[in-house]
């Protein structure tokens, strides 16, 4: 156990456990040639039995959860030991306390190891050390919040303290009553100051008395500087003072050792008139920032047991006052704790406004567009800078002063054109981009494609960090070289983009991560005297990052562009014989549902989806599944990045223009399907139209598409399932054939019949195996229902019966009713979305979990989806 660690104890509790039962099936087909064959063959699929997934576990010595408070001074110490002495009581649960600082907490949460047995933790925490922790990848669920005693809210303030004789020289005479001092008072005090103001604070990853002052000071261009740096910037001075508590800032301003502090409202409330710190609270001044800020919150590893999170929010939400005993005074500002679930819509939207504000928002890179000869080459680059959505803006030289990234653009004999790009002051050699194209409205669209895959991309070092250099994640990819480059630079005005730059020097990329690319200590850094990084967030002066990315094909390539010349022959080909030959009709059941399920994805294949037309959507399950999807990898992606761009002796052979060219000139002619976007790089609606596109165009969508309630173009109103209907074509289209009729009709197949009901169940199974490892995206009316699980959540379900059996391998019996549902979180824009009882939309997503239940004789078969999107139902899209 660790100096200072207590440990809190609770009884031992026994639990069993019982495991679901989870009904898996096999189904075994055999292919056949005409009707009657696949019938008789496919009647003899049978159905092997299930078995329970996992067995019971009984629970006996309970798992130790490490209690782990943020120190801030020692009456929130002992708060800390009174609610692990309640959790463990009221929710039978085991304590390791242990307390840290602001920056250990954070770095301990970001790299929390659970594959090296590190156990489960619970912790009381600050709102920034909360938000900073999850920029840096902690994976952590939140409990409660704590209501405060000093405003009695779940949320406070904070407030710049100033002394009232310092102000009060520089503005007032003497004599007359001096009006209390507001946020444009204090700007003013600090410009007009003969020499920087000194700014105290006792931790960097304080909400109050750091981070939320910084964002005022950077938005009205106050930065740390030890004088003046020009321009219509604001010096001030800034230093950590080691007293330890909020308190002690308050007393430094009041003895006029200091200009200018930052507290909370428990900190003011000591100074408020009657509080015990009244005479030097007499002798400040209170200025308050108007931005609510949230309480401590309490939260948990993600991985820690569902039962242990449900105990805790249940003893809080049964007993908030959470240990404190009436008539008893305490010294905290604990007044009691608020389950999550239950907070007002105003603290929540405080922690997201946190949330935002603590982003590391990228700063704007300018682009030097250079004259050329060809002006239509010049628009399409400004167009191009316009739309690519990245960091890139346009040089204005009536407003900035500066230019970060140069562009040459030059045309070749053949009529394409080669971008030349140049970061300024960075010492790295010119990047050369041989650009085809088809027109000048294709031209755009790849200079910017250009930018998001392979130009050297700009980012500054997170100041917050003191271990090491990082910079924080917000681009899709990983650097192809691991040397960076890195530059300091100050400030002069960032409006204008006017900086003066240092000299850059190399590093390297040490560990990468989703969160943050961990860079290696260099002597360039500022340190402090203890061998710390010592980067200051207030201060001008700022380090870039530039990310290289320049692709280095291992020697395994070497021999690919000989094979893919080859290939790429043999293809082109292929494709001229496939347009000359009309595709034949589908022949077998398979091959007819399947036929089926591409008219019926048709529409979306042809028609853009507009913003309107999107009901919800989850960005972060879309991007991942365009992550995956990318995974899979396919030659001609690799190709089209120049992957496989070659030397042929003093001959340079780019495969990478031939593929370009060949989709200028088929991608159009021959409706191929786009390429994969993630929406931080073309934006939510492009990203969702540009992947469903995709997965219709190659035939990635799962063969499950609901139960139809309009017909698939072609055909006549569907049956339930889709399977009888296409079996129903089949046998249509073989009485035409043998003269028995002149037209479709139906055969009224039926239902009771064990052959056919044998090859529905088989194929029905099938496509419910495609539908958990491939997305589906499939029309109904759905039931809305508003439910309580981790917060208010919108459940959407359909309930269809069969009208008739299908056996898959269940122990009690067939299925004979199938209902499909998913939750959506509420959102306030799903109000108007999703006014009533009954919604018609489709669904994209994938099938999460199956399980069935009997009731009345009756077994129905659930099939819940993990949502992407919901859409709505379009014109065009009705069939």
């Amino acid at each position: 156990m660790l100096p200072g660690e207590t440990t809190v104890h609770a009884g031992r509790r026994g639990e069993l456990r019982s495991g679901r039962l989870e009904l898996c099936a096999r189904q075994y087909r055999t292919p056949a040639r005409g009707l009657l064959t696949t019938l008789l063959l496919l009647s003899l699929s049978s159905s092997a039995g299930a078995q329970s997934g996992s067995p019971a576990v009984a629970q006996g010595q309970r798992e130790e959860i490490k209690f782990i408070g943020v120190f801030q001074d020692e009456d929130t110490t002992k708060a800390d030991e009174r609610l692990a002495r309640f959790l463990a009581q009221k929710a039978n649960l085991k304590f390791q306390k242990q307390t840290m600082p602001y920056g250990a907490v954070i770095r301990k949460f970001a790299e929390w190891d659970q594959s090296k047995n590190e156990g489960s933790y619970l912790a009381r925490i600050t709102p920034y050390a909360y938000v900073a922790a999850q920029m840096l990848g902690a994976q952590f669920d939140l409990l409660g919040i704590y209501k405060s005693a000093a405003t009695h809210l779940t949320t406070y303030h904070a407030y710049f303290v100033v002394s009232k004789n310092s102000i009060a020289e520089a503005f007032w005479q003497p004599g007359l009553s001096p009006s209390p001092p507001t946020l444009d008072t204090l700007e003013r005090y600090l410009k007009q100051s003969s020499k920087p103001g000194l700014f105290i604070y006792h931790d960097r990853f304080s909400t109050s008395s750091y981070f939320l002052p910084s964002l005022y000071f950077r938005a009205h261009h106050i930065f740390a500087m030890s004088q003046a740096a020009g321009g219509n910037l604001i010096p001030i001075r800034v230093e950590r003072f080691p007293g330890g508590s909020s308190a002690s800032l308050v007393k430094e301003v009041a003895a006029e050792r200091a200009n200018l502090a930052a507290v909370w409202d428990g900190t003011k409330k000591k100074f408020d008139k009657g509080g015990p710190s009244e005479k030097e609270g007499e002798q400040v001044y209170f200025i308050e920032i108007p931005t609510p800020l949230p309480n401590d919150l309490l939260v948990c590893s993600q991985w820690l047991n569902q039962q242990d999170k449900e105990a805790i929010r249940q003893a809080i939400r049964g007993d908030p006052l959470a240990g404190r005993e009436a008539g008893q005074e305490y010294k905290d500002d604990f007044e009691s704790w608020v389950n999550i679930n239950d907070v007002p819509d105003t603290t929540l939207e405080a922690l997201a406004k946190l949330r935002q504000s603590a982003r590391e928002h990228t700063a704007p890179v300018t682009v030097k567009i250079l004259k050329t000869s060809t002006p239509e080459y010049l628009d399409a680059a400004r167009q191009a800078v316009r739309l690519s959505g990245t960091e890139f803006v346009l040089y204005d030289e009536d407003l900035h002063k500066r230019v970060d990234v140069t562009w040459k653009l030059e045309a070749t004999h053949d009529g394409a054109l080669v971008l030349t790009s140049s970061i300024e002051g960075s010492e790295l050699e010119p990047q050369v981009f041989p650009i085809s194209f088809i027109d000048k409205d294709d031209l755009p669209k790849r200079i910017a494609d250009l930018m998001r895959s392979r130009m050297r991309r700009i980012r500054y070092i997170w100041p917050y960090e003191e271990k090491y250099p990082a910079v924080l994640r917000d681009f899709d990819f990983t650097p192809d070289n691991d040397d960076v480059t890195v530059q300091r630079i100050s400030w002069m005005d960032p409006e204008s983009n006017e900086y003066e730059q240092d000299t850059p020097f190399r590093t390297r990329i040490v560990k990468p991560d989703f969160n943050k690319l961990q860079l290696k200590d260099e002597s360039q850094f500022p340190k402090n005297p203890d061998g710390s990084l010592n980067f200051e967030p207030m201060s001008n002066v700022a380090y870039r990052v530039i990310l290289v990315r320049e692709p280095r094909p291992g020697r395994i390539w070497a021999a690919m562009p000989y094979v893919f010349i080859g290939l790429f022959v043999i293809a082109a080909a292929g494709v001229g014989i496939d347009l000359l030959r009309k595709r034949p009709p589908p022949k077998g059941f398979y091959q007819t549902y399947q036929a089926m399920v591409e008219k019926y994805h048709r529409p979306w294949r042809e028609g853009e989806i507009e913003e309107s037309d999107v009901v919800w959507y989850d960005p972060a399950q879309m991007d991942q599944f365009v992550k995956d999807l990318r995974r899979q990898g396919r030659l001609m992606d690799l190709v089209r990045s120049g992957g496989l761009d070659f030397s042929l002796g003093p001959i340079p052979i780019k495969l990478s223009i031939l593929m370009k060219i060949f989709d200028g000139i088929f991608r159009t002619r021959l409706k191929l399907p786009p390429e994969l976007m993630e929406s931080s790089e073309v934006g939510i609606v492009a990203a969702l139209d540009n992947l469903i596109k995709f997965l219709a165009g190659t035939r990635r969508l799962s063969p499950f598409i609901g139960f139809p309630e309009q017909p698939v173009e072609g055909s006549r109103l569907p049956e339930k399932p889709l399977e009888w209907e296409a079996l129903n074509d089949v046998a249509s289209r073989h009485f035409r054939r043998l003269g028995i009729s002149q037209k479709p009709v139906d055969a009224s197949l039926r239902r009771d019949s064990p052959a056919l009901s044998a090859v529905v169940s088989s194929h029905f199974h099938g496509i419910l195996k495609k539908g958990r490892r491939d997305a589906s995206f499939f029309r109904q009316t759905w039931k809305i229902e508003e439910i309580e699980e981790n917060g208010r959540r919108y459940r959407l379900t359909h309930a269809e019966d069969l009208g008739g059996e299908l056996r898959l391998a269940t122990q009690e019996g067939p299925v004979t009713r199938v209902v499909v549902e998913f939750k959506i979180p509420v959102e306030p824009r799903l109000r108007d979305s999703l006014p009533g009882e009954e919604v018609d939309a489709w669904l994209l997503g994938r099938i999460n979990q199956r399980s069935g239940s009997n009731g009345d004789g009756i077994y129905s078969l659930a099939l819940q989806f993990k949502p992407i999107a919901l859409l709505k139902v379009r014109d065009d899209a009705q069939r």
